[in-house]
């Protein structure tokens, strides 16, 4: 968390757009829910078309300018870590070109093998799409509070979901944790 904050905080100007268009996509995810319970209120109540008609443009609308929010925070999201990648890249192998053979052969190869794909493991890490869904947690609370001030109940169906994804994913990542430490170990022997 502290290296996706110092990236942010590199980039002071991206990390505000990156901030703001995640509050204006958790705004507009809000047109969804609000369009559903105006359609049950409003026309099937009175069975207006011209409402239904100016309902569902505005939903579009809104579905329209968040799914553009999205690309545009994504783009942004990109070069937050362009720069530091590029950096890490470049001073991991300077150190390896410039080292000194002896010095090298003594670690081991599958060391060395992993020591490479470290590189690789924290650019994904600090990915656009994990930046975006580091950002996403704050604001769904915020959706799933103006859910509850809208109606209670769509509110706590959607925090029991929340709930149950997140404790899907805390077991899904310690049920893969040794396999995976088994598969680095195995894939890093392989390739020496």
């Amino acid at each position: 968390m502290k290296e996706l904050i110092r990236r942010l905080m590199a980039k002071p100007g991206i990390a505000t757009e990156l901030i703001v268009a995640s509050v204006f996509i958790s705004v507009l995810a809000l047109a969804s829910p609000i369009f559903v319970m105006q359609v049950l209120n409003r026309y099937v109540s009175q069975g207006v078309d011209s409402t239904l008609v100016t309902l569902t443009v505005g939903v579009l609308v809104a579905i329209a300018l968040e799914l553009a929010f999205r690309q545009a925070r994504m783009h942004l999201a990109q070069r937050v870590s362009a720069d530091s990648d590029e950096d890490m890249s470049a001073d991991g192998y300077k150190i390896l070109t410039r080292s000194k053979l002896g010095s090298l052969e003594q670690v081991a190869p599958d060391s060395r093998r992993e020591i490479i794909n470290g590189i690789n493991n924290v650019e994904q890490a600090f990915n656009a799409s994990n930046i975006c869904a580091v950002l996403d947690v704050p604001f769904a609370l915020f959706f799933v509070f103006v859910l509850y001030l809208l109606e209670p109940a769509i509110a706590l169906v959607v925090l029991a979901f929340l709930v149950i994804v997140f404790l899907g994913g805390l077991w899904g990542a310690a049920s893969t944790a040794k396999k995976n430490s088994d598969l680095t170990s195995a894939s890093g022997a392989s390739s020496a």
